[in-house]
């Protein structure tokens, strides 16, 4: 995505300087802004801009090592609850960008770009239709908010006076899609097939400890629709990845004919 230097600053000490190539000025733009719009939130602090090179300088986060789930939980917990004191509403907002757009609009945006690679395209036509549908019922209605929307644990490290987090992905939807990259990610990432439910109760009932879980069964299907369809044009993993979001959506949400059933995580 771009380059990240550490490096020492007789100004700042110990710093980050990361820069995007001139084709990803959206990217290094949303990034920015979200820095400065979500400053109350724990994260690495933006020093610095230039916008002329794509680049900023930003705090480095020591040790910055990652952290681990379950083993930080109460950490975790704590971030979370953070997070959550100090959301911001899109609402009112002026300055928002119109590149900070809701989960599903992301998705239908970044489509086209996985479309043409043919990756099981009517699977993929009809789950982010699925997707569509879903929203619609549980989250339409709901108030907006301004999130980091990427806190999982290779964004999250730990600093001297807590966890940090860094690389803001940026959304503006409803604020329980700032709980989802760490949820899905722990399920796609550290979970086996044959665990996916078990563990999609165990993550649920963790997160239950300090936010309303009853529509994290919906929620985590719309986005782990959204992570599925960039998957498929990202990098060059022979479709590894959009598999493995693949087999996690089928094992939970699909019956086997193919269709949607909601209630499978919770059998």
């Amino acid at each position: 995505m771009g380059l990240v230097l550490e490096s020492d600053s007789e100004k700042y000490g110990s710093v980050v300087i990361k820069m995007y190539p001139p084709f990803l000025r959206e990217r290094y733009d949303k990034e920015a802004w979200i820095l400065q719009a979500l400053e109350h939130y724990r994260q690495c602090t933006l020093l610095d801009t230039c916008p002329d090179r794509c680049a900023m300088l930003l705090e480095r986060v020591t040790p910055g090592s990652y952290i681990s789930y379950p083993r930080d939980a109460a950490a975790i917990e704590d971030l979370f609850r953070q997070m959550d004191e100090h959301k911001a509403p899109a609402s009112g907002r002026g300055d928002l960008m119109s590149s900070i757009r809701g989960v599903l609009e992301q998705a239908e945006w970044e489509y086209p770009l996985s479309e043409k690679y043919g990756y099981h395209p009517q699977t993929i036509s009809y789950l982010l239709q699925k997707a569509k549908e879903v929203y619609k019922v549980f989250f339409s209605t709901e108030e907006k908010y301004l999130l980091h929307g990427d806190v999982y644990f290779k964004n999250a490290l730990w600093g001297a006076d807590g966890i940090r987090i860094i690389d803001p992905f940026g959304y503006r939807d409803a604020y329980i899609f700032e709980y989802m990259p760490f949820f899905t990610y722990e399920l796609s990432l550290h979970s086996r097939p044959g665990a996916y439910r078990e563990d999609f109760r165990a993550l649920e009932a963790f997160f239950s400890r300090f936010t309303d879980t009853s529509k994290f069964t919906a929620a985590a299907f719309v986005f782990l629709v959204r992570q599925l369809i960039p998957s498929i044009h990202e990098g060059n993993d022979c479709f590894r990845r959009a598999d493995g979001y693949l087999r996690l959506i089928e094992s939970l949400y699909l019956d086997e004919g193919g269709a949607l059933d909601l209630g499978r995580p919770l059998l």
